[in-house]
């Protein structure tokens, strides 16, 4: 009877030992909205968008946090869902393309505006900031003319977690299309004058 008993109560223990804990889901996340029917504003100027400049750390699928001391954090179960330089560039062309504006996006052109974006800093912070900073290069094909100008963009998260921070950095990369979009109206003029 007490061999039975220290069996039973050694089995359980053995599995209580055994139990795992288990493995949160992985969550993905697009930078794109939901895909909707778009008006694009036919105009004669024409915008090329080149494959997105990113640093390494922003080059692999994991979503990433800076915190303390320059370290940056990569997350284990938050991903983005397709390559991040793709999805800024669908962004960039979609917030380009917008009837507000005198472009319009083209894979190739001749005649047409080449964007360069080179992002150095794309991320939420441990202190709940998004930062986004690097350079755009607005250069006309036709006059073989460039204009260079870097940009940063920071502000406090409006709730916590990584979802909340894809969306701040969604509405910062529409910011930063405003800003693009700024220039290239000031260039026109110029080129008018």
């Amino acid at each position: 009877m007490i061999k039975v008993f220290l069996t039973t109560l050694l089995s359980t223990l053995l599995a209580g030992c055994s139990v795992t804990e288990s493995v949160p889901e992985i969550q993905y996340y697009l930078l794109d909205a939901m895909p909707t029917e778009q008006e694009i504003k036919l105009s004669t100027k024409q915008i090329n968008i080149p494959p997105i400049d990113l640093p390494d750390y922003l080059q692999q699928p994991n979503l990433v946090m800076r915190g303390e001391q320059q370290q940056m954090h990569m997350a284990r179960y938050h991903s983005w869902a397709d390559n991040l330089g793709d999805s800024i560039r669908r962004v960039m062309a979609i917030e380009l393309s917008q009837p507000t504006s005198d472009t319009n996006k083209a894979n190739t052109c001749s005649p047409c505006v080449n964007l360069y974006l080179s992002i150095q800093h794309f991320y939420p912070t441990q202190d709940g900031q998004v930062i986004l900073s690097g350079e755009f290069t607005i250069e006309q094909s036709s006059q073989m003319k460039k204009h260079t100008q870097p940009f940063f963009f920071s502000q406090p998260l409006k709730a916590s977690g990584y979802g909340q921070s894809v969306v701040q950095m969604r509405k910062m990369l529409s910011l930063l299309a405003n800003q693009i979009k700024e220039q290239m109206v000031k260039q026109v003029k110029v080129e008018k004058n």
